[in-house]
């Protein structure tokens, strides 16, 4: 870096809270939710690994969801078969580009 430039802006990561308790997440760029658990050590079911097939891994947005984007055609598929409410979402198809509040029934 030359001397006086500025230095670059730092990209913060999106945190994901996982309610109840206080757990957060940081996903990596273009990181599933479903990802970002696992690699933080959080049980989050998934029979199908990540193929948008199983529902195990449906969360329910509390807050953010603007932030997670719109549900892309695998997960939509999902979601009509299921029967999603409008507020639940599969993590192993959302990629949070900021941040977000979930929750799950076995948390």
């Amino acid at each position: 870096m030359r001397r006086g430039a500025p230095a670059p802006a730092k990209t913060r990561l999106p945190r994901i809270h996982l309610r109840p308790g206080r757990r957060w997440i940081a996903p990596r760029p273009g990181e599933t939710l479903l990802d970002a658990a696992h690699r933080s050590g959080v049980p989050l079911g998934s029979s199908c690994g990540g193929a948008a097939a199983c529902a195990a891994c449906v969360v329910r947005v509390l807050r953010g969801a603007g932030a997670l984007g719109r549900r892309g055609a695998a997960e939509r598929r999902l979601a009509e078969r299921e029967g999603f409410a409008p507020d639940e979402r599969a993590a192993c198809q959302v990629r949070p580009r900021g941040d977000a509040v979930v929750t799950t029934g076995y948390w």
